[in-house]
């Protein structure tokens, strides 16, 4: 059984989507939940890069901040042009990572 002490009232949700504003709730990918709102206010996100949104919700506060703006839906392929490239520099040295990019 939980005792009062155990019961955690502010939490911190990590969401995709801006969670005051949308109507699911199926958005929000993990989150903590802390005792007091100092605790849930020293919440780390720079390890979740991919998440836009942090929620920080519990009794009197509701506070949605914006962690990076969306990155945009491309078909750039220049991501996995590097990451080939970085793969042929460690196994062929420089001429294989510039062999890669072209250069």
């Amino acid at each position: 059984m939980t005792t009062p002490s155990e019961i955690k009232t502010y939490s911190v949700l990590l969401c995709t989507k801006h969670p005051l504003t949308t109507p699911e709730f199926d958005h929000c990918a993990t989150g903590e939940d802390y005792e007091t709102l100092e605790e849930a206010g020293g919440f780390n996100a720079r390890y979740f890069a991919d998440i836009p949104f942090v929620w920080l919700d519990g009794p009197g506060v509701s506070e949605v901040r914006k962690l990076r703006a969306p990155k945009p839906d491309t078909d750039d392929d220049a991501d996995w042009r590097r990451e080939r490239a970085m793969q042929a520099g460690m196994a062929f040295g420089c001429d294989g990572y510039n062999d890669e990019m072209g250069y």
